[in-house]
């Protein structure tokens, strides 16, 4: 490697005055003018900085000029932010001359060259330069891409980037002045730099977009640059470019096989399958890294898991002679929503190896996802009515869970009813849901039944939805009459019962209050018109008397009101 060599400024300032003084030479005497010359010349342009060229790789030699009648010796320093560097002899006798020889220890520092003399009466004059000493050679490297692709292969054919690194320890604004960036022997960039500018010691990146020029095979690059010391570096790199990963998909297709696509729609949770293989790829060991990842407006997730380190290397061998091509992913996953329309599938490939930078291929795939849609009901789960009677049945229609709340208005829904005992479900009416998402009915059961809410499939709004069964519990009306005018202890009475809803074979009960407790005191089967006639006798006195009809699938038990009676003796 080439030796570390000295350079100045040759500038010559004013006498400053170092050390004590006697009070009388001091006032009686004015100390002499004196400089120091031998400096090299400055490099035009260059504000005064010039490299020191081979005519001192062995010594500079520097001499003390103007008034030197009063001096007694004379000597240089060169000194650093840390202290002194380098030291010359000191020459106590006229001409006054000395000499600096390049040592390893100056190695092309930031530096300052200064002047010292003793004068006859014992003071030191400082002869200070004002000079910055710089050394060193300037040393380029190339690399193609980056450092971290030492073999230099490239797959990328349309944009080749160029990384040139400057290396010296001349002080930060001792930097690049120009440069010229050449490809295969062409010049496709160039660069000037202001005097002064922060440049980095090391660092100087030159990216190209060399469009269709950069063909396969091997090609050079080649950069020049020239500092504000004058010096100029050259350095060159062959690179390879090789045949690019082929990808071929990836295709995104739902549970029956239709293909997905910008225009399809895909209902949340929708089961869907990803393909995608490559076709081709360079031969030299490495890697295929690969990823996909589908956003959906909450941050998105990985297709399949596809983001932990086993499978983003799927692909663990390049070499052709042991791998075979194509190689094929095959994944499926559920279709997320989080609120937003669009989801975009984002697959990225790309060959990892030590050889070279990673030259990623990107596709996107985007197509549309509506939410699933749930019924919710909000009315109690059970009523009770009496038979004629009405209740209403509501629920609203939303998107399930409590992420990501949505309703949905003025969607069509249907009430269903299913009787007891039957597992057939019939329509009763159709609603449109409120603003809110809302709907309700009022409805007159003829018998114990479940009613529910039903959603249809409403492509890109909601997905279907049925709502849980509410059942509408029916009991009879019962009325007691008492057909004997004026009933006696010692005849028979008349009574009849007669429910709103006839079931025949089935029994009816009349009971008397004994005390606290209703006591059974006949039973009759019902009729086709749902009446039942008793004869019974009767206690003389205050009697109540109630019926009371066997509850069954269709209907409740239903219960009469009390009747009142006198019985005579």
């Amino acid at each position: 490697m080439a030796r570390q060599r000295l350079a100045a400024l040759a500038v010559v300032s004013a006498m400053v005055l170092v050390g004590a003084v006697p009070a009388a030479t001091a006032s009686a005497e004015t100390d002499p003018v004196l400089a120091v010359e031998g400096f090299p010349p400055g490099v035009p342009g260059s504000w005064g900085v010039s490299p020191l060229g081979d005519a001192w790789d062995e010594e500079l030699n520097l001499s003390l000029t103007g008034d030197t009648a009063r001096v007694r010796s004379f000597w240089v320093e060169v000194n650093d932010l840390a202290g002194t560097i380098v030291r010359s002899d000191a020459d106590t006798e006229a001409p006054f001359t000395t000499g600096l020889v390049p040592a390893d220890t100056v190695q092309g520092k930031h530096a300052a060259v200064t002047g010292f003399v003793t004068l006859d009466d014992g003071s030191v004059v400082q002869t200070d330069s004002g000079t910055i000493v710089v050394g060193g050679d300037l040393e380029l490297q190339v690399w193609p891409g980056s450092k971290a692709s030492p073999d230099n292969h490239l797959l990328n054919l349309a944009f080749a980037p160029v990384q040139a690194v400057y290396e010296s320890d001349v002080h930060r604004f001792v930097g690049l002045r120009s440069g010229e960036l050449r490809l295969d022997g062409e010049v496709v960039d160039t660069w000037q730099r202001g005097f002064g500018s922060v440049s980095p010691i090391t660092g100087r990146t030159t990216s190209v977009g060399t469009g269709d020029r950069l063909t396969l095979g091997k090609h050079r690059w080649d950069v020049t640059v020239t500092d504000w010391a004058g010096r100029t570096a050259s350095a060159s790199a062959t690179f390879q470019v090789d045949e690019p990963v082929t990808m071929s998909g990836p295709t995104i297709t739902d549970s029956a096989g239709n293909k997905v696509t910008a225009a399809s729609w895909v209902l949340e949770g929708t089961r869907l399958r990803y393909r995608m293989s490559v076709t081709k790829s360079p031969a030299y060991d490495g890697t295929l890294a690969w990823d996909a990842w589908a956003e959906h407006g909450n941050g998105g997730y990985p297709v399949a898991g596809l983001n932990n380190y086993s499978d983003m290397v799927a692909f663990p061998c390049l070499d052709t002679s042991s791998c075979t091509f194509p190689r094929t992913v095959d994944k499926t996953w559920d279709a997320g929503w989080a609120g937003r329309t669009t989801t975009e599938v984002t697959t990225t490939l790309s060959h990892r190896s030590r050889l070279y930078v990673p030259e990623p291929t990107v596709r996107t795939d985007t197509f549309r996802v509506y939410p699933r849609s749930a019924l919710e009901v909000t009315n109690a789960s059970r009523a009770t009515v009496t038979a004629g009677a009405a209740t209403t049945v509501s629920a609203r229609l939303r998107t399930p869970g409590t992420s990501f709340f949505r309703v949905f208005p003025g969607e069509s829904v249907v009430l269903e009813r299913r009787p007891a005992g039957s597992s057939t479900w019939t329509t009763v009416t159709s609603r449109t849901t409120s603003s809110t998402g809302t709907v309700s009915a009022k409805v007159t059961p003829s018998s114990t039944s479940q009613y529910r809410w039903r959603h249809a499939d409403h492509r890109g709004v909601a997905g279907p939805a049925t709502s849980k069964a509410t059942t509408a519990s029916v009991r009879p009306k019962v009325t007691l009459s008492v057909q004997t005018a004026r009933p006696t202890s010692r005849s028979l009475t008349s009574v009849k019962a007669t429910s709103s809803k006839p079931q025949r074979n089935t029994s009816v009960y009349l009971q008397r209050l004994v005390g606290r407790t209703w006591r059974t005191i006949g039973v009759e089967e019902q009729g086709t018109s749902g009446a039942a006639a008793f004869r019974v006798r009767l206690p003389a006195g205050t009697v109540k008397l109630r019926a009371v009809t066997t509850p069954t699938t269709a209907y409740l038990a239903g219960t009469s009101s009390v009747r009142t009676l006198s019985v005579r003796r």
